[in-house]
């Protein structure tokens, strides 16, 4: 077959979606397979052997042109490729095709539907004007948990016969990595960490205020928070009860940052925090076990499903319960046993696995 990916993420996000993104195509890349694969992105960069890339570029000059290529110039090129199969890695397509060619859309959550709050308004209007149309026109959908799917399916019960769920990979290389690429973080104090985006969702004001508790009742002094990730929607409230907060100087906000100083700061992190409202999988926890950080995080549907009984759960409004967790830590460091178990279940989940299993729900349409 020939199978087109429409994976826009690649090029114009550094979170989870181009994550999964790189992570796929990377290990689709690597796959023996007959089929004919093709990448269409705003930028050909050239990073894979197998798979043909099409440059689609976006104009930041124009408004929405990134949303409005996807009705006009994308699908001009889909039609001179005269695919079998389009799939898009995240939400919005395809649009406009041959009635021919199958469709195939993955949806990472539905949180903009389910929690709007929690989401820019342009994000949250798209999604009701567009995904209910999305979803009955592919031919398949994708997701990244069976939570995911459960809660795609409650809420739009036609997609039932339709839908299948892949989980995802780590993002994180291995040691050798660094040899070519040092951290300029330093991590000296022992330190809580939570590595995201800070937004809303991600409910860092209840992580803050457990960390205040943290530092009142237990008297760790030395003790710093970590927040390592870009500013997303709405981080004004974060940096006002950061800026608040009587503990302001050992919270520490890296911005963005690489993966050899995400793997610096999980290899001496105390413990990773993870306090979402909602997630549809939650990739940093992965990425946590994998370096025998132990994990603390919020007791919802996907990050129990990907974590099991290896995380310490809590109630995601409760800061007193997060702080006990993160007491508990201090008091009952994991064995090198633990820490083994640690790695174990995080080795469970590998883009050869997630590129395998998307290929083969592609090849069943």
């Amino acid at each position: 077959m020939k199978i087109v990916f429409l994976a826009d993420a690649l090029d114009t996000q550094k979170a989870g979606i181009h994550y999964y993104c790189a992570g796929l195509l990377t290990a689709l890349d690597k796959l023996a397979t007959e089929h004919q694969l093709y990448v269409v992105r705003p930028k050909a960069k050239k990073l894979f052997k197998n798979i043909i890339e099409i440059e689609v570029p976006i104009n930041k000059h124009i408004p929405l042109h990134q949303r409005w290529r996807q009705f006009s110039i994308i699908p001009k090129k889909i039609k001179q490729l005269k695919p079998d199969v389009v799939v898009e890695l995240a939400h919005f397509g395809p649009y406009k095709l041959a009635q021919n060619i199958k469709r195939v859309t993955f949806i990472h959550d539905i949180s903009p539907v389910l929690y709007p709050k929690w989401h820019p308004k342009a994000s949250v209007w798209a999604h009701r004007l567009l995904l209910k149309g999305i979803l009955k026109k592919t031919s398949l959908i994708l997701t990244n948990t069976n939570f995911t799917k459960t809660e795609i399916i409650k809420k739009f019960p036609f997609t039932k016969n339709k839908i299948q769920f892949t989980h995802l990979g780590c993002p994180l290389k291995d040691d050798q990595f660094l040899n070519k690429e040092r951290s300029q973080i330093k991590t000296e104090k022992p330190y809580f960490l939570y590595v995201g985006t800070l937004e809303p969702r991600k409910n860092i004001s209840t992580l803050i205020k457990a960390f205040e508790l943290f530092k009142e009742n237990y008297n760790n002094k030395n003790f710093n928070l970590i927040l390592a990730g870009g500013w997303g929607w709405k981080y004004k409230s974060i940096k006002t009860a950061i800026a608040k907060s009587s503990y302001q100087k050992n919270i520490i906000c890296t911005g963005y940052v690489t993966e050899a100083e995400k793997i610096e700061l999980l290899k001496n992190a105390t413990a990773f925090i993870y306090p979402s409202f909602y997630e549809g999988f939650g990739i940093p926890i992965v990425e946590a076990m994998r370096f025998a950080c132990p994990v603390i995080c919020s007791n919802i549907g996907s990050l129990k499903e990907v974590a099991e009984n290896k995380a310490l759960y809590f109630e995601a409004t409760d800061a007193e319960a997060l702080c006990q967790k993160m007491k508990e830590i201090i008091e009952k460091p994991l064995s090198g046993e633990q820490k083994l178990i640690l790695k174990k279940q995080a080795q469970q989940f590998t883009w050869q696995a997630t590129a395998q299993k998307t290929l083969h729900f592609i090849e069943q349409l």
